[in-house]
């Protein structure tokens, strides 16, 4: 193939050809030479732009991503059935579809090419918004969804890369067929993502950070549907113990509450918008409100009442079964 001097995508361009062409420029140079500095053409009749067929274009320079005849190499229309977008076709050329911080980002290029729940606020919807804008630019359109596409992969990049690192540290209770995963003395924001994105059949996820304030997280609340309230109420017990000598709550139910019990408890039980999300997570503080007074109670010994409490629910589970 020739050095590439232009690419040719329909006028308008949807979130598919875009991301193909962001993925051909961030990582295609080696294979696509010239393709970083091309110029950029908008067609409106299926990429037919010449009497000469797509492939001999494509040999003297020209790319086509999305259009063009059965001959185009990223034409997603070709034989009729359209299996692959754009983007994935690209990727699977410059052998990124397999990479974890690529892989995401395609999933939603494909939905969105499909048309499958888009509203009217997603990223694939407000490029189309944008190119309908009085006096729009098609190409100004391109390099702002290249530019935002640009952070979302620097962001799964960094995701990616200090999770595998923090995946190596994590400790785990099994219990039948669910488990319990926990970390101690990692701040990252990202692990709780990367369990959920990593581990099969996580109930609850445990951590302690380098302060010592945990955060427990229930990783499955849609299938499971195990809840917090009794591991809030335990903890709340226990820490009593260590740090007054006795429980000041007496009443098992009201330490249950969710929120907090009054200004010293160092437990907060997230309270959602509806019934179904209440429960599913317990602070000693975070991340972001790293204020709160650490736990006074052992890491292990947190693990233990929630896999107290886990075992108790799993166990009337099967039984009503």
């Amino acid at each position: 193939m020739s050095r590439i001097h232009t690419v040719w995508m329909h006028i308008k361009p949807h979130l598919d050809e875009i991301c193909a062409f962001w993925l051909l420029v961030r990582f295609g140079e080696k294979m696509f030479p010239g393709i970083g500095d091309c110029e950029l053409r908008f067609t409106a009749n299926g990429g037919i732009v010449s009497d000469q067929k797509t492939a001999d274009m494509e040999a003297q320079g020209h790319l086509f991503l999305g259009c063009g005849d059965e001959g185009a190499r990223f034409n997603d229309h070709r034989g009729g059935v359209k299996k692959k977008c754009t983007a994935e076709l690209v990727a699977e050329t410059l052998g990124l579809s397999s990479k974890d911080e690529i892989k995401l980002m395609l999933d939603y290029v494909h939905k969105a090419d499909l048309g499958t729940g888009m509203g009217p606020f997603e990223f694939a919807s407000l490029i189309k918004m944008k190119h309908n804008l009085p006096n729009g630019d098609t190409e100004e359109v391109v390099r702002w969804a290249m530019a935002v596409l640009d952070e979302i992969h620097q962001d799964q990049y960094l995701f990616w890369s200090e999770a595998n690192i923090e995946l190596a540290k994590l400790q785990c209770r099994h219990l039948t067929e669910w488990s319990i995963i926990y970390i101690d003395g990692v701040d990252s924001p990202r692990v709780l993502r990367a369990v959920r994105a990593n581990v099969e059949k996580c109930a609850v996820f445990i951590q302690r950070t380098k302060t010592g304030n945990v955060q427990i997280f229930c990783t499955d609340q849609h299938r499971l549907k195990f809840r917090l309230h009794w591991v809030a109420g335990e903890l709340r017990r226990l820490e009593d113990l260590v740090r007054y000598g006795k429980v000041r709550c007496e009443d098992a139910a009201k330490r249950m509450a969710v929120g907090k019990l009054d200004d010293s408890d160092p437990w907060y039980l997230m309270e959602g918008k509806t019934k179904a999300t209440t429960g599913v997570m317990l602070l000693n503080g975070s991340l972001t409100h790293s204020d709160v007074s650490p736990t006074r109670l052992g890491l292990e010994e947190i693990v233990d009442v929630v896999e107290k409490s886990l075992d108790y629910y799993l166990e009337r589970k099967r039984k009503r079964r």
